[in-house]
């Protein structure tokens, strides 16, 4: 089936509009990103989703990065959920979620095996941990994997105590107990060393550092917020810790599982005033954040896993781009072989805008040559 603007399977009979709106722009939904001097777009045409979807079944982590409480990323990040799980026919589909406490488990099991499913939802939005928004925008996924059902797919909670992140947000890392630092980090020196490379120092130059001081002058922190080291020190606890559980979690899972990681935009919540700041898709884009850490523990534990992250309706904003198309990586020319793509695949749930699509032709602006170009989808 072709995928609708909501990720799902289209209408039989689309509107007018939709069929106008379909004929004058031939743009499709889904992109992969090449990792080429200077990065590119390759467009997959509805009806060929499918290859990707799976390529995606095929990996053993899919990160997913949309934005917090958005409806059109919700229903999407479902979309897909719901067809990768029904792929497995051999494993099972686990979908980790980064923003709920693993302490909360229980509830998430709970909620999987609740007769009542309304009865479900509210006692799992209920349970706490929630940044703002983030039970709505991950509610359509957990109903995707509920309906599935029958064993095949899990939940899976990834993220680290919101406790211990405001202990580090005041005091730095030392803030953690020792049982603390074995639960979030079970690759201490690949811990440590990430950050040291050439390229994540210009990710946190232009990702994490600039979202620090927008949360200070805007006082998302509350009255009191933490050093710039310190905060720093959380959110990299916060992406190893959640990399380090969907890494723990799938390796445990049966031969030929995926897990999907539904990673909503990042909720900081500063101690002690309890305020939220949100970055939309920060823990996905760009290779540094969870994603990354995710292939370099499995390394260090003696083994591979296929990783791919997926970036939902992303804006030009979100990719640092000063211009109105995406920018697809941190730096060009040398710089590119410290860095790693914006991302695997971008998917939208409506045809993107040409201005957006960076280094692509399409079939109105480039006449016969666009019969010529390898799309990479056969």
């Amino acid at each position: 089936a072709l995928l609708g603007a909501s990720g799902g399977p289209a209408a039989a009979a689309e509107s007018e509009a939709d069929l106008k709106a379909r004929r004058r722009s031939p743009r499709p939904f889904l992109y992969r990103i090449e990792y080429t001097d200077p990065p590119t777009m390759v467009p997959y045409p509805e009806g060929t989703e499918r290859k990707v979807e799976g390529v995606l079944a095929s990996q053993q982590l899919v990160f997913l990065g949309a934005h917090t409480g958005s409806a059109e990323d919700g229903a999407l990040a479902a979309g897909i959920v719901d067809r990768l799980a029904a792929r497995k026919g051999k494993g099972k589909l686990l979908l980790g979620l980064a923003d709920v406490q693993q302490r909360l488990q229980p509830a998430l099991d709970a909620y999987l095996a609740a007769s009542d499913a309304a009865a479900a939802e509210l006692q799992l939005r209920d349970s706490g941990g929630w940044a703002e928004g983030a039970f709505e925008g991950c509610l359509p996924a957990l109903r995707a994997a509920r309906a599935r059902g029958g064993g095949g797919v899990a939940l899976v909670a990834l993220a680290p105590d919101a406790g211990a992140l405001a202990r580090v947000a005041a005091a730095g890392l030392e803030g953690l107990s020792a049982d603390e630092r074995n639960q979030y980090v079970i690759d201490l020196k690949g811990f440590i060393e990430f950050a040291r490379q050439t390229g994540y120092r210009a990710y946190a130059d232009e990702v994490i550092f600039p979202a620090y001081a927008d949360g200070v002058a805007r006082g998302a922190f509350g009255a009191e917020p933490p050093s710039k080291a310190n905060y720093f020190a959380a959110r990299i606890l916060r992406d190893e810790a959640v990399a380090s559980a969907a890494v723990e979690a799938i390796t445990a899972a049966p031969a030929g599982s995926t897990m999907v990681v539904l990673q909503p935009a990042e909720a900081v919540t500063a101690a002690p005033a309890g305020s939220t700041m949100v970055v939309d898709l920060d823990r996905v884009k760009f290779g540094f954040g969870s994603s990354g850490r995710a292939e370099r523990i499995a390394r260090s534990l003696g083994g591979a896993l296929g990783v791919r992250a997926v970036l939902l309706n992303p804006t030009a904003a979100d990719t640092l781009s000063g211009t109105t198309y995406l920018r697809l990586a941190l730096g060009l020319a040398e710089d590119l072989y410290d860095g790693r793509p914006l991302a695997d695949f971008v998917w939208y749930s409506a045809r993107p805008l040409a201005n957006q699509l960076s280094h692509l032709m399409n079939a109105d602006d480039a006449g016969p040559i666009w019969a010529r170009i390898k799309l990479g989808y056969d």
